[in-house]
């Protein structure tokens, strides 16, 4: 045990270094609420990847985040999957108002919808976020590692009131066979697969986050993502992505 959180800490803090934007700029944050268990979301996972290489090819900062919502778990379980991010995916719909919940949904910026297989229609949306003044900026410091727990440093340009942080760890390089439901035989490639989602209210422009780790072993496919998110509203303010790179 004290061998594994001796390695741990050593890919994090010494074998990699965190490489991130962190200046005040524009970014366009894309949410894709998808599940295994949905055939229409194959599609979206690749869209969602289409839209960051695009975005990585245009020099633009996009943020890409898949959700993997539970309502899809019968009769396959989704292992990505969370209640946590079908709750995530209710209170977008309450907030903006949409007729029905449904997937594979994309949400640009906490503010505009789509449906998550169209590229066209989502970069459309990316472009005219891309186009507002950034307002606030988030930069994130991974501290250290104690009991399955990683602690994290932040820092934003200004504090507003009614806006929580979003800490998140996304994993890439995930495949599945599904054995049963709607994509039965096939095998399914994820990127920018949610993990860990952490919300805290923002008490002070700089502080620090601790979050459960749940047996989560990390490793140079898992990146760090930092959100500011305007508690009623719902609007994505700032991002952070940060990649562990040797």
């Amino acid at each position: 045990m004290i061998r594994n959180f001796f390695f741990l800490i050593c890919i994090l803090l010494l074998g990699y270094k965190v490489a991130a934007q962190t200046e005040m700029q524009p970014v366009a944050v894309v949410e894709l609420f998808t599940s295994a268990g949905c055939n229409k979301c194959p599609t979206a996972d690749s869209v969602l990847q289409k839209i960051a290489d695009e975005a990585r090819l245009q020099k633009k900062n996009v943020v890409t985040i898949a959700y993997h919502v539970d309502y899809w778990n019968k009769p396959y379980k989704d292992p990505y999957s969370k209640n946590q991010f079908t709750y995530l995916q209710q209170n977008y719909v309450s907030v903006l108002q949409l007729k029905e919940m449904y997937t594979p949904m994309m949400v640009v910026n906490g503010a505009q919808t789509a449906t998550g297989n169209n590229f066209n229609t989502g970069w459309s949306l990316i472009a005219k976020q891309l186009q507002k003044p950034a307002n606030n900026s988030l930069s994130l410091t991974p501290d250290s590692i104690i009991n399955d727990t990683l602690y994290v440093s932040y820092l934003i340009s200004k504090q507003t009131k009614n806006t929580s942080i979003k800490i998140l760890l996304l994993e890439n390089n995930l495949h599945n066979q599904i054995p049963a439901g709607q994509n039965k035989g096939l095998t399914l490639h994820y990127n920018y697969v949610c993990r860990i989602y952490k919300a805290k209210s923002i008490e002070s422009k700089k502080g620090q986050i601790a979050i459960a780790l749940k047996g989560l072993k990390l490793n140079p496919n898992i990146s760090l993502v930092g959100l500011l998110q305007q508690r009623g509203s719902l609007q994505i303010d700032a991002a952070f992505k940060g990649t562990l790179t040797k």
